[in-house]
């Protein structure tokens, strides 16, 4: 990122991994904040506002990986075998916008979650001889909820301004 902004020779990068190691922000905030800027340059004030909502396997491996498991993975091709990697799942809330100096829609991702699969769903599973239906865990919500959660947040940063 240093590079594309032509920086890599102003600031050193150890100030990026003090941003996001050791200082206070927080993620939804400055989501809310790019939301915004998006929507107040790319989106006329005559047009309604368009969100989409999906989520997003990201392939990573090690004991220290948080929140990783084997989780469906939607952008494997069919015919490649099962449609499962190991990785971290994001819910992604984007607002799509059509700028002036394109000729199609794009899409930019503006909050995010990540989603953990349940521990003890398999087991319950197991248990209750393969069906999944139980009362859900607050702790391991949803990507539905997710989802929701973060629509409820610009719904409410919205309606405030």
């Amino acid at each position: 990122m240093l590079q594309g902004a032509r920086l890599e020779r102003v600031w050193h990068h150890s100030r990026a991994h003090g941003f996001f190691a050791y200082r206070k922000w927080c993620p939804d905030r400055l989501g809310l904040l790019l939301l915004g800027f998006v929507v107040d340059r790319f989106v006329a004030a005559d047009l309604p506002v368009k969100l989409a909502v999906d989520d997003s396997l990201f392939h990573r491996t090690g004991e220290q990986v948080h929140g990783a498991a084997w989780q469906y993975d939607g952008s494997k091709a069919c015919g490649q075998g099962a449609k499962l990697g190991y990785g971290n799942n994001f819910v992604i809330v984007t607002v799509i916008v059509r700028p002036a100096f394109m000729k199609r829609a794009v899409s930019l991702p503006v909050l995010c979650r990540l989603w953990r699969p349940d521990p003890d769903a398999k087991a319950a599973a197991k248990h209750n001889g393969g069906a999944r239906r139980r009362k859900p865990n607050p702790a391991y919500p949803s990507k539905p909820v997710l989802a929701r959660q973060m629509l409820d947040l610009i719904a409410a940063s919205f309606l405030r301004s």
